[in-house]
């Protein structure tokens, strides 16, 4: 077992850790990728087939990665990656099983399924495992027949058959009346299981799952490519990534000015401050935002700051072609909005938050949002929208975001509320989904301080009531002003 962990301040946090094991005994798209002449150039190993007798000899230069987990509010930071890294160098130098050293690092589980958290760690797709679903009824009448055996594979097929028996006293009937059950499921579809027969079954079948190798050196990394080519597998990469990426597009704004009017009432109150003060007149005006050209492209930040009343959700309204200003207000610009517009919006408190993304956009798009903006964690998953973190509920509505596909992003007072290690990691996570899907992103927030090195915008505007916006790079913003109030 390998620990992470990460330097905050003064404090030393966990981070996250990665199991390392022996490696699987069985496992067919191994068999067969490795089914080809290997010979190191550097190591005693060297296989024709791999047979038996390879196996015996070099299973032990495979690393089995058992279990990988980082801590829930530090996901989507690239820790996952890290932590291979770091594993692949103890491995090559310290692990090793009766002295021989692994050269190749595997990883097999059912999460894969869903998001591909180990490709960009150097990992291959090499297949999928077999499961059991062809033999565990087979499996299960040897059992009933001489349910002997404690060791290897037949410790397991005991722990599935005791499984197996328990679910029969249950339902108060007899084994092979759950046996018939068991057959049916399998051959109707798993996911006509009852959630109570699945809750009890699903320890006894296996389905396959995604198999990975990684290749611990260049000569490995050569033999796997070659070995691929001459034998791929014979099923696709389980995850298609959906296309998040906003069409290549421009905002190109000049002279905006928005002013606020509003007619004095006539009544008793208002007559006495208009005597009190010698005013004039029944409007009132004010000049809210005055002039502002705004240039933006894709994957392009501006941050939009000022004190209380500037105008920021005022201007942030301005650039959604679907608002209808207010009223009182009189938007005034040259140049049209073609765009779509986002905006960060709550999700269904009813039901678990991968449901209400799942239920508009697919299962397989939810959870590849939600890894992308850091939301991987299983109790995430099937709580209500209410019940989690305000971090975590920024992520799930980021997420949201992703899923939507509208091509400009309008963030008012975000992360306003966060702690600041929270806010440091939300606004790098939404940074990395800016460029990434190339949006255009406007933020607005009056307390930003403690994320803002780590949003890090292309470009800051500065609000100012009654007075001139002026532009400054993110570099200019923070020396002429962080710098001072920090």
């Amino acid at each position: 077992m390998l620990y992470a962990s990460i330097k905050i301040g003064e404090r030393w946090l966990p981070a996250g850790y990665i199991d390392l094991q022996m490696p699987l005994m069985m496992c067919k798209p191994r068999h067969e990728v490795f089914n080809h002449p290997f010979e190191h150039p550097e190591r005693a190993i060297r296989w024709e087939r791999w047979d038996q007798h390879a196996m015996k000899d070099y299973l032990n230069t495979i690393v089995r990665i058992g279990r990988i987990v980082v801590s829930p509010e530090l996901r989507g930071l690239g820790i996952t990656r890290r932590i291979i890294k770091a594993a692949k160098s103890f491995s090559a130098e310290r692990w090793h099983i009766g002295g021989m050293r692994p050269i190749f690092m595997e990883i097999s589980a059912e999460m894969l399924n869903h998001i591909d958290f180990v490709s960009s760690a150097g990992f291959k797709f090499i297949g999928k495992t077999e499961g059991n679903l062809s033999r565990v009824l087979k499996d299960m009448q040897s059992m009933a027949r001489a349910p002997g055996g404690e060791f290897g594979m037949m410790s397991l097929q005991r722990k599935y058959f005791r499984t197996l028996e328990d679910y029969c006293k249950t339902l108060q009937i007899s084994f092979d009346e759950g046996l018939e059950a068991l057959r049916r499921k399998i051959e109707q579809n798993q996911n006509a299981l009852t959630t109570g027969e699945w809750a009890i079954l699903r320890s006894v079948i296996r389905n396959p799952i995604p198999y990975y190798l990684c290749p611990m050196d260049d000569y490995t990394a050569k033999y796997l490519r070659e070995a691929l080519k001459a034998h791929p597998p014979t099923e696709d990469s389980p995850i298609e990534s959906p296309d998040f990426s906003a069409k290549s597009m421009q905002i190109s704004i000049d002279n905006l000015s928005i002013r606020a009017a509003y007619r004095v009432p006539e009544t008793r109150s208002t007559k006495i401050i208009m005597d009190a003060f010698g005013l004039r007149g029944d409007m009132i005006y004010a000049d809210i935002v005055q002039n502002v050209s705004v240039k933006a492209s894709n994957g392009n930040i501006i941050f939009v700051v000022g004190t209380s009343g500037s105008g920021k959700s005022v201007f942030l309204n301005a650039l959604d072609p679907d608002k209808t200003p207010d009223g009182n207000l009189t938007v005034k610009r040259v140049g049209s909005l073609t765009h779509s517009a986002g905006w960060l919006r709550p999700l269904r408190d009813d039901i678990p938050v991968f449901e209400a993304l799942a239920e508009k956009f697919t299962p397989e798009k939810a959870f590849i949002a939600l890894s992308r903006v850091g939301l991987s964690e299983a109790l995430a998953f099937i709580k209500p929208f209410w019940m989690l973190s305000r971090g975590q509920q920024y992520r799930a509505m980021i997420a949201d975001l992703l899923l939507r596909n509208e091509e400009v992003w309008l963030l008012d007072e975000f992360c306003s509320d966060l702690d600041p290690i929270t806010a440091k990691i939300v606004a790098h996570n939404l940074r990395k989904q800016i460029i990434a899907t190339g949006r255009i992103a406007f933020i607005a927030a009056a307390n930003h301080t403690h994320y803002l090195d780590a949003l890090r915008p292309t470009k800051v505007l500065m609000l100012r009531s009654g007075d001139q916006p002026a532009w400054l790079s993110y570099k200019e913003y923070q020396n002429d002003f962080l710098d001072q109030v920090g």
